[in-house]
């Protein structure tokens, strides 16, 4: 079997030659020098066209053992040490399998690596031959990259944006970058395709994908949004130009040996890129299983070959097989002439034969005389006697075996076999403890010079021996033999102790894992302990599974992936349950397999199989997870209540743990502080006590204390709120978040020029986000200053016109100024942007209440109440517009129900005793006057509340008394300046009177119905009778006014025709109100 392996290697001279063909056109010829020092004969030298800017090509493939690695370090040494080409060209030689073994993120399976690895390894490689000098372009590319990808984070860790899908808000950065690079094109895609596609991976639509990259442009410049995007395709071709200035010195040779391990196609069109921006005087040689030139179907996907991106005249390929697909069927055609071979049969003996004839001829044998294919190429249970499969595997390695033995070393050689079959990665002191042997490279040289297919520099079999022998060595007999087992129990001693002494000084796990020696020693406890026993094996995997499923996925998956080879020997309990390990790990797994692999791993914990020192660990991760799920099944309080439990199991060591449980506080007190859409954020205990718990597991997070400072300020605890927001802008003062939050804070304290101060440091942070304008405009509302207001909330509007927060602002800021119809049209933006949004509803219900549109103005009210109907506003503004139709009893329950959900407004209580004074029920009417004034002394309203009681009941001194508290209280209110009035009139102090009144026509500006009656009144009055009485007709005719409002104008005006002199036109203004009155009772 030596000279089978042998003549594998041999005769490869074609591509050799075609090799240094590639290469010399690479170098420079005398041309350039003739033609600058003897111009004449230059002239007449032949001129050569420049060949075309883009890499020679050779592609070589062939199955495991053909002589790939073995050409490719031939060509290497072509090129350092052939006379024609020695010192003129630069070699760089990366066999992917020897970088596989440093590098965990290409250990994560052939479908699961990322081609920023493959980019990396390769810039790595040339750091390491020293020539990363020419690479700032990659380097640059990738902090730009890292940039990008962390302003979208802080922009989706900001205030919710609900244009994104549920699925991918709940998914993070992380989720919406992995959309969007999935489907970077998608004009082309017919849109069911691109539905169903999408729907099948992250149940995110084509609308969803197109809200996802709406929200990403809006938080990047178009510059970072095309690297955000798009990022492999800018690192490569960064790596590109990177490569054509280092081939400008002298030309390059990069040779790819084992390119299986980083073919799959994103990776392999990325490093195509990197190849096609190389330039001219880069010659790439690559070695690997796959027909790269070809293209088409691998499994589900499909593979575009190179053929169809590089001209034809600078590719090679070469296929490296001594059995193929045709030969194969040849020979059993010769074999078994009676017995046809299917073509897929043909191929599994080519997959199962690894190209070997000695298997190839036993496998036709065992075809003629009838064995079933299924049979031959994999194991199968067999209740009698040996499989067919066994057989083979038993006779190809006791052929490889019995061509080396005959020496008297037979036993030690063996046991020196058997010991790099067992071992899962090169080690040389771990072979050399396995064996017991102190001089390990002297005895394996001379098993070198014995036997050819010991490698002894990679410490490792032929790979053909190793992967027959292995599976020769698990069948049951002789795994457990003394032999074996002696092997392996030496192997786990020392690995165990390796392993004790790697994690000296490192008390937490997630560290741990981070230390590619102590993870690497772990795999190999995990592999030794399954060649010992499958119970030994699967009672060590599955702790360690839970470990790294919390702290490394990539660590976790190689874990499993070492029980691959074990699966048919493996009891269907076992097959089970490492499927299940398989389906839950990935990231975006679905939540039935979750749910089946947690509900498995706790049937194992009540056994005992997490059991230890690290059990409160294992336990809090797996809580921890449950609690994962029950977020992502949307069952927030269940989630809450899981990671709280876990909490109290937390181990004071787990460092990474208490981070993580933090992380998952922060993540579930988001749907509770922004529920629903998560467009509005609302006050929660669960939210409340979630934040908390994030800010105390995880207090070096921002963003932690960003939303624990939210929904303090939802509870009005507002200085909990300041400090919060404070340690969160210390530990990040970039953050516009916190500067908002704060804005909102001082805003509700009353103290504006804090607030303005917060929400223009918001601004200068990141000038494109709408909210801090909108709070800037809410301030200015308050303020009065209403010009600054509208500009603050239109810029609002015009970074954002989807929220339908600044549309209310502008709304409020309208109503204030008297422009009801602008107000209007602005509340019934917010409505049609957010029907959900109750205070634009409350907003309306003011504006028609104002313009005598009462019922309309219920509608309104009833709306926002329906919408929220813990808001006391629109109930206090229903019972206005009950009190101002004469429905008492209905504006009694409005107000009460507005002093239920708010007890500390005064102006529920200001018009309960407004509604009792029209009732005659005037101690009542007192007492709720009382109580308005109790809560909110500086308010004019209750005062004028008092005073008309007083008024009525004719307590002139104290009405005068209440009336002139009002108006200093503010001296701009008409009603109280009117008031005033009318308790001097009655007192016979009528200039007195008089001057109050016209003061109270200067100020009576409002237009609505109130206003008006009260302005033709004051007219009236003040001695211009025609045009008071003439105002009081086109008011009564153009408002409708109602029953309510009536009867209060005609209560005053009855009060002036009290006087001993009434104001000449009173008596009519009396006649025309008690005319309109009745007509209205009638009709209503």
């Amino acid at each position: 079997m030596a000279a089978i392996g042998q003549d594998i290697f041999l005769a490869r001279t074609e591509e050799q030659n075609q090799f240094r063909r590639s290469l010399t056109t690479l170098l420079p010829t005398m041309l350039p020098w003739v033609q600058r020092h003897l111009p004449t004969l230059g002239k007449l030298a032949p001129r050569r066209q420049p060949p075309e800017p883009e890499p020679n090509l050779l592609l070589f493939h062939g199955p495991g053992g053909m002589g790939k690695t073995t050409l490719t370090k031939r060509l290497r040494d072509i090129a350092q040490a052939d006379p024609r080409f020695q010192g003129q060209v630069n070699t760089l030689f990366l066999d992917w399998e020897e970088a596989q073994k440093l590098d965990l993120e290409l250990k994560v399976g052939h479908d699961n690596i990322e081609p920023e690895t493959v980019l990396r390894v390769l810039h790595q490689a040339l750091v390491t031959a020293g020539w990363g000098g020419g690479f700032g372009a990659y380097t640059q590319a990738l902090k730009d990259l890292d940039k990008a990808e962390e302003k979208v984070h802080r922009a989706m860790q900001g205030q919710p944006d609900s244009s994104l899908p549920d699925q991918v808000s709940k998914l993070g950065a992380k989720g919406i970058a992995y959309v969007i690079r999935m489907y970077p094109g998608t004009s082309a895609l017919p849109q069911e395709e691109l539905e169903a596609a999408l729907d099948t991976t992250l149940k995110v639509s084509a609308e969803g994908l197109h809200q996802c990259r709406q929200f990403v442009q809006r938080s990047l410049t178009p510059k970072e949004y095309s690297l955000y995007e798009q990022p492999r395709d800018r690192l490569a071709a960064a790596l590109g130009q990177g490569l054509t200035t280092l081939s400008q010195g002298k030309p390059l040779v990069v040779l790819f040996d084992t390119y299986e391990i980083v073919d799959r196609p994103d990776c392999d069109y990325t490093l195509r890129r990197v190849m096609q921006t190389s330039g001219d005087r880069v010659l790439w040689a690559i070695s690997g299983r796959s027909d790269l030139a070809t293209s088409g179907q691998r499994g589900r996907r499909y593979f575009r070959g190179y053929q169809r991106d590089f001209a034809e005249a600078k590719l090679y390929t070469k296929a490296l097989s001594e059995f193929g697909l045709d030969l194969i069927q040849q020979y059993f055609a010769q074999v078994a002439p009676d017995r046809p071979i299917a073509e897929a049969d043909a191929d599994a003996v080519a997959r199962f034969s690894l190209g070997i004839p000695f298997v190839i001829r036993q496998t036709a044998v065992m075809w003629r005389e009838g064995k079933a294919m299924a049979e031959i190429v994999a194991p199968v249970p067999t209740p009698l006697g040996t499989s067919a499969y066994d057989e083979v595997v038993r006779e190809t390695s006791q052929r490889f075996l019995v061509h080396c033995f005959g020496a008297p070393e037979q036993a030690a050689d063996l046991e020196a076999i058997y010991a790099l079959a067992l071992m899962r990665r090169p080690d040389a002191e771990l072979l050399r403890q396995m064996l017991d042997e102190r001089d390990l490279e002297n005895r394996l040289l001379r098993l070198k010079e014995r036997y050819a297919f010991i490698w002894v520099e990679q410490l490792r079999l032929d790979e053909k021996l190793a992967q027959f022998l292995r599976a020769y060595l698990r069948v049951e007999l002789r795994r457990t033999s003394p032999e074996v087992q002696t092997l392996n129990d030496r192997a786990l001693a020392w690995l165990e102790l390796q392993a004790e002494a790697q994690a000296q000084g490192i008390a937490d796990t997630a560290e741990k894992l981070q230390e590619t020696k102590l993870a690497e020693t772990w795999l190999d406890l995990a592999h030794h302990c399954f060649w010992r026993s499958e119970e030994a094996g699967m009672r060590y995997l599955v702790p360690r599974f839970v470990e790294g499923w919390q702290y490394n996925r990539s660590w976790a998956k190689s874990l499993l992936e070492l029980t691959e080879p074990l699966q048919p020997m493996l009891s269907t309990d076992a097959q089970k349950r490492l499927a299940q390990m398989e389906a839950g790990l990935g990231r975006f797994a679905d939540t039935e397999a979750a749910a089946a692999l947690l509900t498995d791993l706790d049937k194992l914990k009540q056994r005992g199989w997490i059991a230890g020192p690290k059990e409160p660990e294992r336990e809090t991760i797996l809580l921890l997870r449950k609690g994962n799920l029950a977020f992502r099944l949307e069952r927030y309080a269940d989630a809450l209540e899981t990671y709280l439990t876990a909490e109290k199991r937390l181990p004071e060591v787990c460092g990474q743990l208490r981070k993580d449980l933090g992380q998952c506080f922060y993540q579930v007190s988001g749907e509770f502080i922004w529920p629903g859409d998560g467009q509005r954020s609302t006050y929660s205990a669960q939210g409340e006590q979630a934040a908390e718990r994030a800010a105390a597991l995880a207090p070096e997070e921002s963003f932690h204390h960003y939303y624990y400072g939210v929904v303090l300020a939802k509870a009005d605890y507002y200085e909990a709120a300041i400090a919060a927001y404070d340690r969160a802008i210390a530990l990040d003062d970039t953050d516009a978040a916190p500067h908002h939050g704060l804005g909102n804070v001082y805003s509700a304290q009353g103290r504006y020029e804090e607030a303005i101060a917060a929400y223009d440091r918001a601004i200068a942070l990141d000038d494109t986000l709408a909210y801090p304008h909108h709070g800037l405009g809410s301030v200015y509302y308050a303020q009065g200053r209403y010009k600054d207001a509208i500009a603050a909330c239109d810029r609002a509007i015009a970074l954002d016109d989807t929220d339908a927060y600044p549309h209310h602002g502008l709304g409020n800021v309208y109503r204030a100024q008297g422009c009801y119809e602008e107000a209007i049209a602005a509340y019934d933006r917010a409505i049609a942007l957010d029907d959900t949004y109750a205070n634009p509803h409350n907003g309306l219900g003011i504006v028609y209440r104002a313009q005598g549109r009462y019922e309309e103005a219920i509608a309104a009210y009833d709306r926002a109440i329906a919408l929220d109907d813990t808001d006391a506003n629109p109930h206090h503004g229903l019972g206005i517009v009950y009190c101002a139709q004469g429905r008492y009893e209905e504006a009694i329950a409005a107000y009460d129900r507005a002093i239920a959900l708010d007890d500390t407004d005064a102006y529920p209580h200001n018009s309960l005793g407004n509604v009792y004074r029209a009732q005659g029920r005037y101690e009542e009417a007192v007492a709720a006057c009382d109580r308005a004034i109790a809560l909110d002394d500086t308010n004019a309203a209750p005062h004028n509340g008092l005073g008309m009681v007083y008024l009525q009941t004719e307590q002139l001194q104290l009405a005068e008394t209440s009336f002139r508290k009002a108006v200093v209280l503010d001296s701009q209110d008409y009603v109280g300046l009117f008031n005033l009035g009318l308790a001097l009139g009655l007192q016979a102090k009528l200039p007195e009177a008089q001057q109050q009144w016209a003061l109270s026509l200067k100020a009576c500006t409002e237009q609505d119905t109130y206003a008006a009656l009260y302005r033709a009144l004051l007219k009236t009055i003040l001695g211009d009778a025609d045009n008071g009485l003439r105002d009081i007709q086109q008011a009564l005719a153009k408002y409708a006014a109602p029953v309510g409002l009536i009867r209060d104008v005609l209560e005053d005006a009855q009060l002036l025709a009290r006087y001993p002199v009434p104001p000449e036109g009173c008596d009519q203004v009396v006649a025309m109100l008690r005319a309109a009155l009745v007509q209205r009772q009638a009709n209503f």
